[in-house]
């Protein structure tokens, strides 16, 4: 079975090579995905956790259905595609519309927030109330701030975009960052933090059209420095475990692997007596419920490991829950065409909604350690609300004035 697996490793790494001759950005969802994807089947192999064992058929599912999104990914016709930026746009329009989400962002965390933070003197405070779950006890069902609280796959690449078209400033561009982080660092979670990094480099190469220069190498080495020293210092505020920064540091990475272990021999706890008991149609049955068409559907925290204090299970674990392996292997081939329509799209027409939606998209591939985020409402809003703008924004007639 080790060869086995071998053999289809060094065929994804084959099929990897094949792509990065049609995908020309070299920092895609593809590259992205599959560098994740195998750090942490190599990495699970090499630290494994005493407390349980994975098995090669483990091992097996996961580079198949790694396997099956490459095979999907590649494009049926390989004409070769020249990019084209489609940038007839009311900037003036665009920057007011920026401004209005960046404000409506503010109010937003402001309404559901001020009330914790008035009782948070320090990083140790903050801890303690993330500790608690004050947070998601506050945000449950706040419509308004999952619409308008988070906008930095929007409004970053809205102001990379306009700075490119001389429409802000330098200082404007920064203040946008500088909110962007301090947006992505206010519920003291990790994830946020993760996407403001990816949304900003992926929303500065598509935009500027830039190559992976030794600069920007360099500064996204420093990135990732920076967000393993954070989670690092995180932890140790959080005091989750009496575990080393190492040991945190691993069960964070690797702990999906073998948690999704536990889903395929059917030793996960699922709910039952549900209106909708399907995992993989989150975004639906969260539509279905604010109409009010269901009342229950699964919850989209899942059980803790009953071996390591660990409830991450990748991004399979809706498939596999719902449609067992089929659904791994089913699940993964249609992320990867998904994946690919939206990067050509981007190509053929490079427009604001494309950027904002394939760098989300690859944001997503990267967090595929932890959970399967491409099935979340979130990312319909994201589309929507992305769509809007577009529409909004276009010129009506080529000598609408900028």
């Amino acid at each position: 079975m080790i060869l086995i697996n071998g053999i289809f490793i060094g065929f994804n790494l084959f099929l990897m090579k094949l792509l990065n001759n049609v995908y020309k950005q070299k920092i895609n969802h593809v590259n992205i995905f599959s560098f994740v994807w195998l750090f942490i089947l190599l990495a699970s192999y090499i630290f494994q956790f005493s407390s349980y064992k994975i098995f090669q058929e483990t091992y097996s599912i996961m580079i198949i259905s790694w396997t099956f999104f490459l095979l999907f990914s590649i494009p049926i016709y390989r004409k070769e595609h020249k990019i084209v930026e489609d940038y007839s746009y009311n900037f003036k329009k665009l920057k007011f519309i920026l401004w209005i989400l960046v404000s409506l962002s503010i109010l937003a965390y402001y309404i559901t927030l001020s009330e914790i933070y008035s009782q948070i003197y320090n990083l140790a405070s903050l801890a303690v109330k993330r500790k608690e779950n004050a947070f998601e006890l506050v945000l449950a069902n706040n419509l308004f701030y999952t619409i308008f609280a988070n906008n930095n796959a929007i409004i970053i690449p809205a102001a990379f975009m306009l700075y490119k078209h001389k429409s802000i400033n330098n200082i404007s561009l920064s203040l946008i960052i500088l909110y962007g982080f301090i947006s992505s660092a206010i519920l003291f979670t990790r994830a946020p933090i993760l996407q403001f990094i990816i949304i900003n480099i992926l929303s500065y190469l598509f935009i500027f059209n830039e190559g992976i220069t030794r600069k920007m190498a360099t500064i996204i080495a420093l990135l990732v420095i920076s967000f393993i020293s954070l989670f690092l210092y995180s932890q140790s505020l959080l005091n989750l475990s009496n575990s080393s920064g190492f040991e945190d540091l691993k069960i964070y990475l690797l702990s999906g692997i073998n948690n999704i272990q536990l889903i395929i021999n059917n030793h996960y706890p699922q709910q039952t007596n549900l209106d909708s008991n399907y995992y993989s149609f989150d975004f639906l049955n969260y539509i279905l419920k604010k109409i009010n068409l269901i009342n229950s559907y699964p919850s989209l925290i899942r059980e803790y490991s009953p071996y390591i204090e660990s409830n991450v299970y990748t991004y399979l674990d809706a498939f596999i829950l719902d449609f067992g392996i089929i659904g791994a292997i089913i699940g993964s081939a249609l992320l990867g065409l998904l994946g690919r329509i939206i990067y050509f799209k981007m190509n053929t027409g490079k427009t604001l909604f494309t950027i904002i939606v394939y760098s989300m998209f690859s944001f997503y591939s990267a967090f595929i350690f932890m959970n399967n985020e491409f099935i979340r409402f979130s990312f319909i809003l994201l589309i929507v609300k992305a769509l809007i703008i577009e529409i909004l924004i276009h010129k009506k007639s080529i000598n609408e004035s900028n």
